[in-house]
């Protein structure tokens, strides 16, 4: 089995070197406590509305999910060598909302919200593309506890989502082959197929396909969307049974053109990026995805 492997949809190559899950750890882990359900000094604390910004959009639901303007924004209206808008998606009223798996029904509202806030964002012309992602605790690059999520909206389309609008669909082929292969699945329903991708960039990388040839959140609907919720809910259970409480981060691959395929990734942050990859661009993984499948797929 080759130690190199190529991963089409990033264009990345990835180290695989297993000796590495080995290594020597003498950095002592902090305790960590358990989460107040409120915080006094959480801006996305319910009765704190003060501290944060004003809702762009209102979204009804039962979780106390909420859609505002990001008050520290990567990208802003006010720019125009910048320019985009950059949202907060407030998942839940509770602070400590992200200490348990998220239950199917809670993400799936947070599903709706996303596609609300995007349906405002489209009424810029301006806008091109729109990206949803989540960090997931401090390790996961978050600067606050409380469950949320972001989406920035941009003018332009990043090249690297131009490069998976080619006339042969690279994420069709990955989900044959990964079927084909029946080697690195995690999870299935009737609309998706959740892999550990066989060029994982990280161990434990879960990538969660549409099954259908479609390219964006927007195209998804009533069954569909809640069998996106229901194979989350089902996939995040195993990784923290398997990762217990761990910090990671959630891209989700959504572009409106016929030539584009709906896909997320999930990104467990065990550990961070070391000097040989931000300075050779090859990334290392110490976990192959048929060893990471066949540890979840034993629970």
């Amino acid at each position: 089995m080759k130690n190199i492997r190529y991963d089409f949809l990033t264009k990345s190559n990835i180290v695989f070197a297993k000796k590495r899950e080995n290594r020597p750890n003498n950095f002592e882990d902090t305790v960590k406590k358990p989460l107040k359900i409120y915080r006094e000094d959480c801006p996305f604390c319910p009765g704190n509305e003060d501290e944060s910004m004003d809702e762009v959009v209102e979204f009804k639901n039962n979780f106390g999910i909420r859609i505002i303007n990001n008050k520290y924004p990567v990208v802003s209206i006010d720019e125009e060598d910048n320019y985009g808008h950059h949202y907060v998606v407030i998942e839940d009223s509770n602070h400590n909302g992200d200490e348990k798996t998220i239950t199917q029904e809670r993400f799936f509202q947070v599903l709706r919200a996303y596609k609300v806030a995007i349906n405002n964002i489209k009424k810029d012309e301006k806008i091109k593309y729109v990206q949803i992602f989540k960090n997931c605790k401090r390790g996961g690059g978050a600067s606050l506890e409380h469950p949320h999520s972001q989406i920035i909206a941009l003018d332009h389309i990043p090249k690297k989502y131009l490069e998976l609008c080619g006339e042969t669909c690279d994420v069709c082929e990955e989900r044959e082959k990964e079927e084909n292969d029946n080697l690195r699945i995690v999870a299935r329903n009737n609309h998706f197929i959740a892999y550990a991708p066989f060029a994982s960039v990280n161990a434990y990388q879960i990538r969660i396909a549409l099954l259908e040839h479609k390219g964006s959140l927007l195209d998804l609907e009533g069954e569909v969307l809640i069998s996106l919720a229901e194979i989350y809910e089902n996939v995040m259970s195993k990784l923290r049974r398997v990762l217990e409480d761990f910090p990671y981060n959630l891209g989700f691959y959504s572009l409106e053109d016929e030539n584009f395929h709906f896909f997320l990734d999930i990104y467990p942050r065990k550990i961070s990026l070391g000097g040989f990859e931000l300075s050779s661009g090859m990334l290392i993984n110490s976990k192959l995805p048929e060893d990471v499948a066949s540890e979840i797929n034993k629970l």
